[in-house]
C-alpha cells in the first residue's frame, strides 16, 4: 500500500474526489485485504446509516415513523447498491445523515457536543464527496427556516459554518488541481446531460427504481434546465409552505426533510446542468437520508398493510437489478485471475478508462494492476497515464513507451459511451502501427482480455 503522503498526492493529482474514503480504506485494509474484507467498510456504513436515518425520524415524528423510515432505508435498492461498493458514496451518505441527526437535535436542544459533532460531521462529508456541498446547503436553508432564532443560535450557527469551510481549507489547492485536471480533460466518456439520465437519478435517489436510461432531450442551461430547477424550487416551496401550516411539531419535521430535500436536488441537477455533465444514482444516494425520513414522518399513521408491500417493492427491485450487478463484479473476478495467471513480470497490464465506477473499484482494490506512463513523459499532461489517455496527442507518448516492453494485456470495456471508443480505435491503431499482434483474446461478458506481443522486425529480442 502507498505511503498516506503519497496516497494524498495521488488523490490530489490523479483523481476527482476527496481523500476520506482513501484514507479510511487504507486503515481498514490493514486488517485484511480481501474483497469481501474490503466491501465490508462500506457495508458498515450503510448499517450505520440506517440507524441514523432512525433517529432522525424519531425526533421529527415518532418511533413508529422511525421504524417505518427505517425499514424503507433498509430495503432501498439504493442505499443497498452503495453499501456493495467499495467507493466513498456509502461514506458521504453515512455523513449527510449523521449532520442530519445532529442538526435536528440542535434545531430542540443545543449544546457546545452538538455543535462540535455537527461541524466535524458536516467536514467529514466534505472530504468525502464534493456533493456533500448541496446537502450542507440544504442544511442551511432548513436551518432558516425553522426558525425564529435568537442572535446566540445564529451565532452558534455562523461559528459552525465558518468552522466547516476552515476544516475543509486545506484540500482547497487539491480540489482548484482536480477541477483543472478534469476541465482540460477531454478524453472520458460522452458527459451529455439528458432528461432520461436526471429522471432516471431523481427516481433512483428518491424511490431507488430507475425507470428511464435515456430520454433525447437534451439539458443545457437554457429552458429545459430553468424548468427543471423552476419545478424542483416550485414543489419543494408549495410541500414546505403547506405542511408549515400545520403547527404540530411533527408535520414541520417532515417539512424541514421535503425543504432539504428539494434544496439539494435542485441545486444538484442545476449545478450539473451548468457544467454540461452527467448524473449518476449514486452521486444522489444521500438524499435518500431525507427521502426516507420524510417517509417515516408522512407514514407513521399509516397502516402496516400499506407499509410491507412498499418494502417488498423496494427489495423485489433490489433482487431484479443484482444479476446486473454481479456480473459486473463477476467479469473483473474473472479477469483479475486470468490476467495474475497468464501475465509474466515483464509484460504490462493496461486498461482503457471507460468512466464506469466498476472499473475504478476494482482498480481501487488492486485487483487489475495497471501500470502508467513514466514521469518522463508524463510533463505536458499532469498525472494522466495510460487509463486515461485516449486522446490523439497522447499517442506518441504512448507509442515511446510501448517499444519498452515484448507484451502487453489490454482490457476493453464493452461500454460504448462517448469518446472512450475513439480511444479505443486510437490504441488499436497505434498497436497496429508499431507491430504489436493479438496473440490471445478471452472474451468475457462485458469485457474483451486481449494479449498484444510483438511480431516480425518489431519484436524484443
Amino acid at each position: 500500500m502507498k505511503p498516506i503522503g503519497a496516497l494524498l498526492h495521488c488523490v490530489a493529482t490523479t483523481d476527482s474526489h476527496p481523500p476520506l474514503y482513501y484514507l479510511l480504506l487504507h486503515g481498514w485494509r490493514l486488517a485484511g485485504s480481501s474483497e469481501v474484507w474490503v466491501r465490508l467498510l462500506s457495508v458498515a456504513l450503510g448499517v450505520s446509516t440506517c440507524w441514523l436515518i432512525y433517529s432522525i425520524a424519531a425526533l421529527v415524528a415518532s418511533r413508529r415513523g422511525a421504524l417505518i423510515a427505517a425499514v424503507l432505508a433498509a430495503t432501498s435498492p439504493t442505499l443497498i447498491g452503495i453499501s456493495q461498493l467499495a467507493r466513498n458514496y456509502a461514506l458521504v451518505t453515512f455523513a449527510v445523515a449523521l449532520s442530519t441527526y445532529l442538526l435536528a437535535r440542535l434545531l430542540r436542544r443545543p449544546n457546545i457536543w452538538g455543535w462540535i459533532g455537527y461541524t466535524a460531521a458536516a467536514a467529514a462529508g466534505l472530504y468525502s464527496f464534493y456533493y456533500a456541498a448541496y446537502a450542507l446547503a440544504a442544511h442551511n436553508a432548513a436551518f432558516a427556516a425553522a426558525g425564529p432564532h435568537d442572535r446566540r443560535m445564529w451565532r452558534n450557527w455562523a461559528i459552525a459554518q465558518a468552522a466547516v469551510a476552515g476544516l475543509f481549507a486545506p484540500w482547497l489547492r487539491s480540489l482548484a488541481r482536480q477541477i483543472g485536471t478534469v476541465a482540460a480533460d477531454t478524453s472520458c466518456i460522452d458527459t451529455t446531460l439528458r432528461a432520461g439520465n436526471v429522471i432516471s437519478c431523481l427516481t433512483a435517489a428518491v424511490g431507488g427504481v430507475e425507470p428511464f436510461e435515456i430520454l433525447p432531450v437534451r439539458l443545457t442551461s437554457g429552458l429545459p434546465g430553468m424548468v427543471i430547477e423552476g419545478g424542483f424550487a416550485a414543489v419543494g416551496c408549495a410541500v414546505f409552505i403547506t405542511w408549515l401550516r400545520r403547527r404540530d411539531r411533527k408535520m414541520g419535521g417532515a417539512a424541514l426533510m421535503a425543504l432539504m430535500m428539494s434544496v439539494a436536488i435542485a441545486l444538484a441537477v442545476a449545478g450539473r446542468i451548468a457544467v454540461g455533465a452527467y448524473l449518476r444514482p449514486s452521486y444522489l444516494a444521500f438524499v435518500s437520508v431525507f427521502g426516507c425520513a420524510l417517509a417515516g414522518a408522512c407514514l407513521e399513521r399509516a397502516s402496516w398493510k400499506w407499509i410491507v408491500p412498499l418494502a417488498a417493492m423496494g427489495m423485489t427491485v433490489q433482487a431484479s437489478r443484482l444479476p446486473a450487478v454481479y456480473a459486473v463484479i463477476e467479469d473483473w473476478r474473472g479477469c483479475a485471475a486470468l490476467l495474475e495467471e497468464h501475465v509474466r513480470p515483464e509484460e504490462q497490464v493496461c486498461a482503457l478508462f471507460a468512466g464506469g465506477a466498476d472499473y475504478v473499484e476494482w482498480y481501487s482494490l488492486n485487483k487489475v494492476s495497471v501500470q502508467g506512463l513514466p514521469p518522463d513523459e508524463l510533463r505536458s499532461d499532469g498525472e494522466r497515464d495510460l487509463i486515461r489517455a485516449v486522446k490523439a496527442e497522447h499517442m506518441p507518448a504512448i507509442a515511446r513507451y510501448l517499444t519498452r516492453h515484448g507484451g502487453v494485456w489490454m482490457v476493453w470495456s464493452h461500454i460504448k459511451r462517448g469518446s472512450a471508443d475513439r480511444g479505443s480505435g486510437l490504441v488499436k491503431a497505434l498497436f497496429a502501427r508499431t507491430g504489436y499482434v493479438v496473440q490471445e483474446r478471452y472474451l468475457l461478458q462485458g469485457m474483451t482480455v486481449e494479449h498484444y506481443v510483438r511480431a516480425g522486425p518489431h519484436a524484443v529480442r
